[in-house]
Order: C-alpha cells, then structure tokens, then sequence
C-alpha cells in the first residue's frame, strides 16, 4: 500500500513539498509522524507547498490537526511556519478536501493554486433514506454549504488564488509563482538600496 503522505525538499531552505492523498482518519497517527518532524525541520523556509490535488475527502479532523494546527504560528505550543504556505487544488477536491480550501482561502491560512475544486466541504456526512414505494435508497446531503462570499459550496466549488493554465500542473504553476514573487521580492530590495 502506498504512503497516504510524501515529503519533499524541492529547492533547499526555501521550497518544501507536502502531497496528502486523503484527509484519511485512519492514517492520522501514522501521518503525523512523518509530517511533524518534517514541517519542524522546515518551518523557516521560504515556502511550504502542500498539495491535495487528487485528494477526494475523508475527515476534517485531520485537516484541522495535522495540517491548520501545527502550522499557524498563533498556537502556543507549536512553532508554526515562517514562510508562505500553499494549498494546491483540482477538481478531484470534494468533501473535507473542499473544506480545507474552503477554510484556507476564507482565513488566508493558504494560497490556492490550481483548478476551481468540486465542492461539498459542508462537514457533516449524507443522510440515507429508503423510499416507501420503491426501496430505493436516496443518499443527500442535509446541509447547503455556502463559501465566504456566500456561493454555494455544493454548485460551485472554490476558485483558486492563481488558475493554472490549461496544459500546466498546479504544482508547475505554483513553482512559476514562487520564483516570479522571488524575483519581485529581490528587485525591491536592491531598488531600496
């Protein structure tokens, strides 16, 4: 079976790398033992990209303490992360992977990069019910989620920061990002100078 989760250097001391397959519940013990060691031995970098691009859902739960909670510099007991954290969505993104964009653009917790995602990150699992006449079963979702700016979850999905361009990955466009804002960021303080 493979790793729910992998890690990365991608440019030493400023790029670091995070795909998480599923916001598995299951797996969160076993997950947290390699992302905490990893975000602490990176927390001073440039830039953390984590990418859910292909991440169907699973629990907010373990978006909210393997992901949010040890990276947010308010909490007292966690270092937090000194560099810009991005969030790499698709339309493969539905349920608590919806969630984790819907939080992490409403909050500014992250840049999203990539495709406008699925939707649904409503938080509470779909109701069942069997049909008198016909037994079928009818599976819906008894809350309508709504983003920050008050469109529906469930119809629209969330956009992205920055759009990928058709034939270009999130994590290509995320990475052209990162070294455009570099080069600006490098212009500036030699132009103060």
């Amino acid at each position: 079976m493979p790793a729910n989760v992998e890690t990365k250097i991608l440019e030493p001391g400023k790029t670091a790398y995070v795909f998480i397959d599923a916001f598995d519940h299951g797996q969160m013990e076993t997950d947290c033992e390699i992302l905490l060691p990893f975000y602490d031995k990176v927390r001073t970098y440039d830039n953390l990209i984590i990418d859910i691009t292909n991440n169907l859902g699973g629990s907010m739960a373990y978006f909210d303490e393997l992901v949010v909670a040890p990276l947010t510099k308010e909490t007292l007991t966690v270092p937090g992360f000194d560099g810009k954290i991005w969030l790499l969505v698709s339309e493969n993104n539905y349920s608590s992977s919806e969630y984790a964009a819907m939080f992490s653009k409403a909050s500014g917790f992250a840049t999203l990069v990539g495709r406008t995602t699925s939707g649904d990150g409503i938080g509470t699992d779909p109701i069942y019910l069997i049909l008198p006449n016909s037994g079928l079963v009818v599976q819906y979702s008894p809350m309508y989620g709504v983003t920050a700016d008050g469109t529906g979850s469930e119809a629209c999905g969330t956009n992205p920061d920055i759009v990928s361009p058709e034939g270009e990955s999130a994590l290509e466009t995320c990475l052209r990002q990162i070294g455009q804002e570099s080069r600006q960021k490098r212009y500036f303080v030699q132009k103060q100078y």
